[in-house]
């Protein structure tokens, strides 16, 4: 009579290493145990199908005809299949032996699985050539197209977790009748946890003052200004000071924009003055005007090289405001903006208006400043008043 020894792991992970020895299997005694043995799941979530069951172990040098696997509730005696688990149409996957050499067992020695048992929770591997592994044999044996259990707490009691044990035994003789090792390895099915999170919409504008013509000159090189354009603007003014005819005075604003706006979005510009082709309207009468730059019919979507105003009607392009801007974006759209010294048509009005200023395909983090270039000249016929006008961002975030 040939005598086995069996080994049992309780640990409760996935891939458990076996090295107990000793431990009686349904009161029988092997002649040698399975050591270092591990079962490892592809996909380890309950009631997860197409699974690969990788196991392995290291067995006696005794040779075999056959391999079973048994999925079970319990490490040992008893114990039926894991609810749920389904083995009914396993394949084999893989089958290798090592007696100094890789071998494969299916194709060396013309082994086939067994599956009749499936339905109890029995797989088995057998061949009538008997396989010598040599003073030592690690086995790697691979099963797919298996379901897991469900956590029906039949193989523990833990919530949302069910750790179960497959009992693997090697065999003298095809029937799979005369046992020569075995051992039990543990696997444990998990219940996937749901993370979930709700992403707002988010848009940020800000507006920022350029406060020195050098800062002004090197965010925006084609401006065109010079050294007496000295402006200091901020989030909320650009004052132009006192005017000198025929001299030109420039402004710069900053505007970054911060949003997660999967189509991006455009930044137009304005003058909220109703009257059109009027930037800004004297406070001493309201009459008197300076116009946006239309010199040689500038628009913004067509910008043109700065011009001096040369009306000698007063009210009547005797003064001119006009803008430009630094975004890659719009100057991609309207090439002339990379031109030196080029300046379209401010918006006028109480529309959306047609200067835009900053435009966006996808989100920004808002780490690149806009810079818009206000550009403004009058001549000796511009009447002496104290003009006022008002600008007007709007944001439109594409999502």
């Amino acid at each position: 009579m040939i005598s086995v020894k069996k080994l049992i792991s309780a640990a409760v992970t996935i891939s458990t290493t076996l090295a107990l020895t000793g431990v009686g299997l349904a009161g029988q005694v092997y002649a040698a145990p399975i050591s270092s043995a591990s079962a490892t799941l592809s996909n380890n979530t309950v009631a997860a199908t197409g699974v690969t069951y990788t196991m392995q172990f290291t067995a006696s040098s005794t040779a075999i005809k056959g391999i079973k696997f048994q999925w079970r509730t319990t490490p040992s005696a008893g114990g039926g299949k894991p609810t749920n688990l389904n083995l009914g149409v396993a394949a084999l996957a893989s089958a290798t032996g090592n007696n100094g050499s890789s071998t494969d067992l299916v194709a060396t020695t013309g082994w086939t699985i067994a599956s009749g048992g499936a339905g109890s929770g029995d797989l088995g591997l057998s061949g009538a050539t008997a396989y010598s592994p040599g003073a030592t044999s690690v086995y790697t044996v691979a099963f797919s197209t298996i379901t897991n259990n469900t956590d029906a707490n039949d193989c523990d009691a833990i919530t949302n977790s069910e750790s179960c044990y497959i009992r693997i035994t090697t065999f003298s003789d095809q029937a799979m009748t005369t046992p020569v090792d075995s051992g039990v390895v543990s696997y444990t099915v998990v219940a996937n946890t749901t993370v979930t999170a709700t992403v707002d919409p988010s848009l940020t504008f800000t507006i920022g003052g350029v406060t020195t013509e050098a800062a002004l000159q090197t965010n925006d090189s084609h401006a065109g200004c010079g050294a007496a354009a000295d402006v200091t603007a901020t989030a909320t003014s650009i004052p132009f000071g006192h005017m000198v005819p025929a001299t030109y005075v420039c402004g710069q604003q900053s505007l970054a924009v911060s949003t997660n706006a999967a189509l991006g979005y455009s930044v137009y510009q304005k003058f909220t003055s109703p009257t059109a082709n009027v930037a800004m309207i004297g406070t001493v009468a309201s009459t008197d005007y300076i116009n946006t730059f239309s010199s040689t019919g500038a628009t913004f979507a067509v910008p043109v090289a700065w011009a001096t105003p040369t009306s000698t009607t007063a009210n009547s392009n005797t003064g001119y405001i006009g803008i430009r801007t630094t975004n890659a974006k719009v100057q991609t759209d309207d090439p002339a903006y990379t031109t030196t010294n080029n300046y379209g048509t401010p918006y006028v009005g109480t529309g959306l208006g047609s200067a835009k200023v900053m435009d966006s395909v996808g989100p920004d983090l808002g780490t690149t400043n806009t810079y818009v270039t206000y550009k403004m000249e009058v001549n000796s016929a511009q009447p002496s008043d104290t003009y006022t006008g008002t600008i007007n961002y709007n944001v439109v975030a594409k999502y």
